[in-house]
Order: structure tokens, then C-alpha cells, then sequence
């Protein structure tokens, strides 16, 4: 069951989008921002008494042109908290692309996986040290090979999910 966060601090009405650090939530859901939750309320929830905890960050794992829109989103949204799994892309050639058109890399923590016979991502550049010294932007790249080319994504299967599991359960920042 997803948490159904309110889009803005209760007590103050501050926005809170969904991927916001800022957010404390209660286990009814209540919502409040950081600032609120502590300088105000001690850390406690005034709706139901609740201890007000910091709000979860998901991670946003997407394919092909899924990835595509995820990594675009990842230009717009600069939060290097944000996970972002990235399945079926060029990570480097994604990259290099956004800076050229828009002049802004992607931030968050980046998983880019991809498989080696893909013929929709081949010939791609490795993601490389260099390539990783983009500013708010840690990313590491995984190259599978299934045989499977771009089907690859359309099967559950371990070489690309355990990393995906593992991205979004890893520890928040």
C-alpha cells in the first residue's frame, strides 16, 4: 500500500513534492515539513500525537524510453537524493546528450544497466571515471549479457533485478 502524502506542510502549507528530504510524516500520514516537525512541534504529530519521521525517498526505475523520461526528469529535479534505476539507455551518451542540448547534466544516485547485444544502446560508451565527475550526479553503470538484446528488459530476470532491488532498498542519504 503507498503512503498518501498531502503535497505541502500541514502547518505552514511549504510545498512538498514527493521526492522532497524536507518531509516528515506520521503513521496516519500527516505530513510536515522539517522545519515545522521540529522548531514547532517537537517532533510530534499535533493530529494524532505520532512521532513525525522523515519521509522515505523511493526509487524511480524505468526502461527504455522510460529511461529516456527519467533521466530527463533527473536534469529538471535537483535532488541528489533521489535513486533513479535506468534500464535499456546509454548512460554516457545520455548524459553528454542533455548537457549539449540543455546545458544541465542529471543529479540523484543512478543505476544505469545495460545489456550488451542491445542494438538499440550499442556502440555505448562505458560509463567512466572521468564520465562520473558530473556535479550531483553519482552513477555506476552495469553491463549485462543475456544474449537477449533489447528484450532483456521484459523478463524479471537476476542479472539486472537483485541491482534494482538493491538500489531502492539501499539506505537514504
Amino acid at each position: 500500500m503507498m503512503l498518501q502524502l498531502r503535497p505541502g506542510c500541514e502547518c505552514c502549507d511549504r510545498d512538498l513534492p514527493p521526492d522532497s528530504t524536507e518531509a516528515r510524516i506520521c503513521s496516519f500520514e500527516c505530513t510536515l515539513c522539517a522545519s515545522c516537525a521540529t522548531s514547532k512541534l517537537g517532533g510530534i504529530c499535533p493530529n494524532c500525537g505520532g512521532e513525525l519521521v522523515k519521509q522515505a525517498v523511493r526509487a524511480n526505475i524505468r526502461a527504455s524510453m522510460g529511461a529516456s523520461i527519467a533521466l530527463l526528469a533527473a536534469t529538471r529535479l535537483p535532488n541528489p537524493d533521489v535513486r533513479f534505476g535506468i534500464l535499456g539507455a546509454c548512460l554516457s551518451e545520455s548524459v553528454r546528450g542533455l548537457v549539449a542540448a540543455g546545458g544541465k547534466a542529471p543529479s540523484g544516485n543512478m543505476l544505469a544497466i545495460r545489456e550488451a547485444t542491445d542494438d538499440l544502446t550499442e556502440p555505448c560508451p562505458a560509463w567512466t571515471a572521468d564520465a562520473a565527475k558530473v556535479p550531483g550526479l553519482s552513477a555506476s553503470e552495469i553491463v549485462v549479457n543475456t544474449g537477449l538484446g533489447h528484450g532483456f528488459l521484459y523478463r524479471p530476470l537476476p542479472e539486472w533485478i537483485d541491482a534494482v532491488v538493491a538500489l531502492a532498498n539501499a539506505p537514504g542519504h
